[in-house]
């Protein structure tokens, strides 16, 4: 099958041939984008064909063209869609899902739009744009308490804006409980305080304040309870559960009390591929735990491929130290400092470890 980009170049034109289209900063960012994906490195060859769509490509960042081919017009990824935007791989068909919801706030002239959301059951992703009347520059960040789920006894967000055209800004918040906790019903709250110029160290404070109430999308959770230990650290992998966009995989470490002794910090992150070789690579819901050592995680991934039998986990585990002056945590209780804790380990100048464990196989025709 061509790629886009081989099609344009397959492509007569004559004057009369096109009409230019409106379309939206996103739409444009979009295209890019996907054009950069299937534009090929290096070619040699039909160069003069290359330059002859590059030159109708480049004029595509006001308009775009409507084809009297309705096959290739069909195919150019014009659709307003922020999630594949910013990652095609993990939220390809979340736009499908998502509950479009197009909530305004306006104040010192930044207007704040929630486009789309979707809950899976433990994570809340919203889309969201940024439209302003002064120049902000590239890098900006959104300032305030992080967004917030009424009814999860943990959470933990992650946010990531990109600039799409001047003065106008697309991004994706995600939200998660982090005890492995389903509801039905997501009650979001995100107090928006400011916007803040990274590079210019410069906020504007004001006032977007959102509340709103989503479904979950259907969800089925499997049992997995397979492990893999070596060295001291042991990896369950407790439960997968799997949605119309995602896979959720549910795991937690145990740190045996020598390797505690040894070591300040023990990171555990799965390397996930099924036996088609495919790779899966997702985003880390955060986890909670008694200590910083043993912890119950989730993660999200990409829909399983649908032919795929068996999934493989490799734990990979990262073993490193800290010192007093680099690393410490302090209790709170009242807005007042109780205790202030350091590193225990007795090899703090000691370099980082990784160990690699057994992988952990089992068949996905059991969770079906």
């Amino acid at each position: 099958m061509k790629n886009l980009y081989e099609r344009f170049n397959d492509i007569k034109l004559e004057e009369q041939e096109y009409k230019e289209l409106p379309v939206t900063d996103l739409e444009k960012a979009q295209l890019k984008k996907s054009l950069k994906q299937h534009l090929p490195k290096t070619r040699k060859s039909k160069w003069k064909k290359q330059l002859i769509a590059a030159a109708v490509l480049g004029g595509l960042s006001a308009t775009t063209i409507g084809l009297s081919f309705p096959t290739y017009a069909s195919n150019l990824p014009l659709v307003g869609n922020i999630f594949t935007l910013l990652d095609e791989t993990l939220y390809g068909n979340y736009k499908e899902y998502s509950q479009e919801l197009n909530l305004i706030e306006n104040d010192k002239g930044i207007a704040i739009t929630i486009n789309d959301a979707l809950f899976d059951g433990e994570t809340v992703s919203v889309t969201y744009s940024v439209q302003t009347e002064q120049p902000l520059g590239k890098d900006i960040m959104l300032m305030g308490p992080p967004m917030s789920l009424k009814g999860f006894s943990a959470g933990s967000g992650s946010d990531q804006l990109t600039q799409i055209a001047e003065n106008k800004y697309v991004g994706i918040a995600r939200v998660s409980g982090m005890d492995g906790e389903k509801q039905d019903v997501a009650n979001v709250k995100w107090n928006i305080e400011g916007i803040k110029d990274m590079n210019e160290e410069r906020e504007i404070n004001g006032n977007w304040n959102f509340a709103f109430s989503i479904p979950a999308t259907n969800s089925t959770m499997h049992e997995v309870q397979k492990s893999s230990e070596k060295d001291g650290v042991k990896v369950n992998i407790q439960s997968i559960s799997q949605t119309p966009v995602s896979t959720i995989l549910h795991y937690n470490q145990e740190v045996s009390y020598d390797v505690t002794k040894e070591w300040s910090m023990v990171d555990v992150q799965l390397q996930v591929e099924d036996d088609l070789g495919h790779e899966y690579v997702g985003q880390g819901n955060g986890g909670i735990g008694d200590d910083h050592y043993n912890i119950n995680w989730s993660h999200t991934f990409e829909k399983l491929h649908p032919e795929a039998k068996r999934l493989i986990i490799t734990p990979i585990v990262e073993l490193r130290n800290f010192d007093a002056i680099s690393h410490g945590s302090a209790t709170m209780d009242e807005n007042k400092v109780t205790s202030i804790e350091t590193p225990t380990s007795t090899n703090a100048g000691q370099e980082p470890q990784v160990l690699i464990l057994d992988e952990i196989v089992f068949e996905l025709d059991t969770l079906k």
